[in-house]
């Protein structure tokens, strides 16, 4: 598996052979607040796409941010970011991790 770490580079896709399929997938996070709508779009996105995407989610978009700060790169590929939560919103995590990272892949959601 390989991560590119510049600024504005392509989503970054990872071999399956390392987990034995020998195709690609992409890293999805979902970031909603409300628990069933996590579950029904994880569930939805396994049920379309099968194996194509390994999903993480996130109740709240700051542990996102948090993740990605710890880790020192883009963790995903994709960003599913729901535009309110309770403490913080979504567009201005999208901002900050566009400082941070340049060009990142987001499709806003909301309820």
């Amino acid at each position: 598996m390989q991560d590119k770490k510049a600024k504005g580079t392509a989503p970054v896709r990872m071999e399956r052979a390392a987990l034995g399929k020998g195709i690609d997938m992409y890293r999805i996070a979902v970031c909603e607040d409300d628990q069933d709508n996590r579950r029904q779009i994880q569930e939805l996105l396994e049920e379309r796409y099968g194996d194509a995407f390994l999903t993480v989610t996130y109740a709240e978009a700051g542990d996102l941010l948090d993740d990605w700060r710890r880790a020192g790169r883009q963790m995903q590929d994709i960003l599913l970011m729901d535009i309110r939560f309770k403490d913080v919103d979504g567009i201005e995590v999208v901002r900050e991790l566009q400082k941070i990272y340049g060009q990142v892949c987001v499709i806003f959601i909301t309820g």
